[in-house]
């Protein structure tokens, strides 16, 4: 989902075309609930609050909510605006840059957004953000590319045929994932999406005990939350334990509950493993470099080894942080010491 949210955002007006409000929402919901309103339009946002009302019915105008996913591309290609074109990344794996639409590299990129459609339940959506008021719509596909629409219109939830759709277009579904923390996530993040072999990185909340956290909660320490790292990579590329080293190198893992200036729960150094395996790579990699520290005069490890229970995404302003801010602040800082490898069986 995050990869075609991603592809909206690069798509002229996007932010005009989506987040609009309705104005005065506040106002006639509050006149509503009192009384002094019995009928108004009103956003998804409110329907908890308007259904607690005694005797409260919503409904739906007919076609007025629907649940349409939309794949924008190669219409800027085919007929696009020179300020249509000024907005499209052609490096995406779901477009191309080629004029010719019956080329190899289209072929790709259309198993790709097939695979994207097939890989977000529409139902769940309707039934969970759109509080069930809504109805599926058509998957529309723009340009040349409009023979992939299905004869009703709707596409189902197939996450494995999206897997083998992705495989065909030459992204195997092989990837594996590790969660840490390592102090303010916005450079730990980008130390992990500049490494070889990681395919994406996300930062969010792990190792804490409330659910859906949000950030000024996890600052405050009232959740137990650290500031996290997910680090997707291919191990065809690099392995378990080289993904470890980044980790132990990109941080001092002596410092307890900071991280140079950064002070506080979270910003503690920990592992979230989510099997034995990944334990057992996490507890041998940190012997061998607490061997290295030590000899260097640090402290003892501090880093937390935990196990998975839930990582949560962190709002959208925090993600790649410093790829949209390259001079905002990182204080991220290693040892200079190196973290022996082979140690892994």
């Amino acid at each position: 989902m995050r990869a075609v949210k991603d592809h909206w955002r690069k798509t002229p007006h996007f932010e005009e075309m989506i987040f609009f409000e309705i104005p005065e929402e506040a106002t006639r919901l509050a006149a509503f609930q009192t009384g002094e309103l019995d009928t108004f339009p009103m956003s998804y946002d409110s329907i908890p609050l308007v259904t607690k009302v005694d005797g409260a019915k919503v409904m739906r105008i007919g076609k007025a909510a629907v649940m349409n996913l939309r794949i924008y591309g190669q219409e800027y290609v085919e007929i696009g605006t020179a300020d249509q074109r000024a907005a499209y990344d052609p490096d995406l794996p779901w477009v191309s840059a080629n004029p010719d639409l019956n080329s190899s590299e289209w072929a790709r990129a259309t198993k790709v957004r097939q695979a994207l459609m097939l890989a977000i339940d529409i139902d769940t959506i309707i039934e969970t953000l759109l509080q069930g008021y809504a109805e599926p719509s058509g998957v529309i596909f723009y340009g040349a590319h409009r023979h992939l629409e299905d004869p009703d219109n709707v596409w189902g939830y197939e996450p494995e045929r999206a897997k083998d759709l992705l495989a065909e277009a030459g992204y195997p579904d092989g990837f594996e994932t590790l969660v840490v923390g390592m102090g303010c996530f916005w450079g730990a993040e980008r130390i992990f999406w500049q490494t070889p072999g990681v395919w994406t990185t996300a930062v969010g909340y792990a190792g804490g005990d409330t659910t859906d956290p949000t950030y000024g909660e996890v600052c405050a320490g009232l959740t137990g939350h650290t500031e996290a790292v997910l680090v997707v990579y291919d191990p065809a590329q690099v392995t378990l334990e080289g993904v470890l080293q980044v980790f132990w190198e990109g941080h001092d893992p002596t410092q307890g509950m900071r991280q140079g200036n950064d002070i506080g729960s979270q910003y503690r150094s920990g592992i979230y493993v989510a099997d034995d395996a990944q334990r057992a790579a996490a507890e041998a990699t940190r012997d061998a470099f607490a061997s290295v520290l030590a000899a260097a005069r640090y402290g003892e490890i501090t880093t937390e080894i935990a196990a998975l229970d839930r990582f949560f995404y962190a709002e959208d302003h925090h993600q790649q942080y410093l790829a949209k801010n390259p001079m905002g602040y990182c204080g991220i800082g290693g040892t200079g010491l190196t973290c022996p490898v082979g140690v892994v069986g």
